[in-house]
Order: C-alpha cells, then sequence, then structure tokens
C-alpha cells in the first residue's frame, strides 16, 4: 500500500475536476540518481483553488496526502512551519472527506 493510500491521484483528479489549477510535485530522485525533482519536504501536489467570488483572489496552496495515521517527516513539518508564517496555505490530507471539504471550501 503506498504511504498516501494512493490518494494522491484521487486529489489530482478531483481538484481538477473541481475547476482547480493542480500539478503533482515528484520529489526525490530518478534513474539511479541521475534525475533529482522537488527537494526533500515538497508536497505532493501544488493547487490553486479558483475564485469563488467576484473579488477574491484565486488560493495558492500545498497539499500533502498522508496515510490516516502517517506523520510527517522533518523536512515536511519545516515546510509546513514556513508557510505558516508566510500565510501560505499547507493542507495534509488523509482521506476522500478531506479532499471533499478541500473542494468545498474547509481547507485549513
Amino acid at each position: 500500500m503506498p504511504k498516501d493510500d494512493g490518494l494522491v491521484p484521487v486529489v489530482l483528479l478531483t481538484l481538477r475536476m473541481a475547476g482547480w489549477w493542480a500539478e503533482r510535485l515528484p520529489s526525490g530522485t530518478a534513474h539511479s540518481g541521475r534525475m533529482h525533482m522537488a527537494r526533500a519536504g515538497s508536497p505532493d501536489i501544488v493547487a490553486i483553488r479558483p475564485c469563488t467570488k467576484r473579488y477574491d483572489p484565486p488560493l495558492p496552496m500545498l497539499v500533502e496526502c498522508k496515510h490516516r495515521t502517517g506523520k510527517l517527516r522533518r523536512a515536511q513539518v519545516e515546510l509546513s512551519v514556513w508557510c505558516a508564517e508566510r500565510g501560505i496555505l499547507y493542507v495534509v490530507v488523509r482521506s476522500v472527506d478531506d479532499v471533499a471539504k478541500l473542494v468545498e471550501g474547509g481547507a485549513g
């Protein structure tokens, strides 16, 4: 079973179907270390919620998908604190219900 219970594709599909811009952000290395991707601690998904009212700006956020009992790694905690200090929304999604709440505006 994936560390995130397979939530990443579900979150991506759900956000995109709801009109969000959402993109997977792979981290680590690939091809035996020859290709470096996003650094450790990077979120699984970068998403932007579209404007909900005429004068509301779009809402960018970082989305981390975790198993229901999974814990954030040190680098992920550091990023979440960095985001909180700067007013950037960092969301941890653990279930399909969490994704539904996110789409309905219950993030944060």
